[in-house]
């Protein structure tokens, strides 16, 4: 899946179990059962022997913990630590989950920055496309995903890919704003341009039955009710308007998830690993 509730970058958890450590052993069997109290068990002993031979991959098995946990914070920790630690070869693909990590907690902004820092760098250029079009098509930004497939490794599949993002940021659709403005023109014509027949014929029964009510008041001299029906009057006119403009936006967002879907399954392989 490509939505921001996907599973966190797959970690492969390192063997722990029957290493002869006890607390590690003990965290391995609970891992299953308990996951914060093996994350737990696994922190202290790391507290106490932060440079035996198992410490890194006892903190890429708590990554994993937290990450399972949604403990994002907790996650980014651990990973800063293994960067700091990591040798040379390593440090690019603990830059790429950390900037994975980053669009996971909410900040698509310094995720894109990296990964495009990241695309540049050599072995995990591709990793990084993958992740920075994964990131576009999430947000529906489609001429940037379409860009970010094009410098993939040029294949058929790729290829297609881009064209198909492309036709489908091109392709006819209804306009928000056009909605808008037949709202504003009559009451509930937006709402059926969008397809809403039952909120189209609900704004405009409202509308027309607060114009009819304040003429009244006014004919029969009735100030004061005709100053109440005034004052209700505009949040039903000004409500469907937004209204009109919501649904086009809503109708769009179905699309387009059902569009990610497909994709999502059609070109599954260009696409970061979960």
């Amino acid at each position: 899946m490509l939505l921001l509730t996907l599973t966190p970058p797959a970690f492969a958890s390192p063997a722990l179990a029957a290493t002869g450590v006890p607390s590690l052993d003990f965290a391995e069997h609970m891992s299953s059962i308990e996951p914060a109290f093996a994350a737990l068990e696994i922190e202290r002993f790391l507290d106490l022997n932060p440079d035996h031979p198992l410490a890194e991959s006892a903190r890429e098995q708590l990554v994993s913990l937290y990450l399972a946990q949604k403990d994002w914070f907790k996650a980014q920790r651990q990973m800063q630590t293994l960067l700091a630690k990591a040798p040379a070869a390593s440090k690019a693909r603990w830059s790429l989950q950390l900037a994975h990590l980053q669009e996971l907690k909410g900040w698509p902004d310094l995720a894109r920055s990296e990964y495009e820092r990241l695309a540049t760098v050599p072995g995990v250029e591709t990793p990084a496309l993958r992740h920075l079009l994964g990131l576009e098509i999430r947000a529906r930004h489609w001429d940037a995903a379409a860009q970010a497939a094009e410098r993939l490794p040029s294949t058929p599949h790729s290829q297609a890919l881009a064209v198909s993002l492309r036709a489908w940021r091109e392709r006819p659709s209804l306009s928000a704003e056009h909605a808008q403005r037949l709202s504003t023109w009559l009451p509930g014509a937006g709402q059926i341009y969008a397809g809403d027949w039952g909120s189209g014929i609900a704004s405009f029964t409202l509308n027309a039955a607060w114009v009819g009510l304040l003429s009244y008041a006014i004919a029969d001299r009735d100030w004061l009710g005709g100053l109440l029906v005034a004052n209700f009057g505009p949040r039903y006119y000004l409500g469907g308007i937004q209204n009109a403009g919501n649904l086009v936006d809503s109708k769009h967002s179905r699309e387009d998830q059902t569009y990610i879907r497909s994709l999502e399954q059609e070109y599954a392989d260009l696409f970061p690993l979960r």
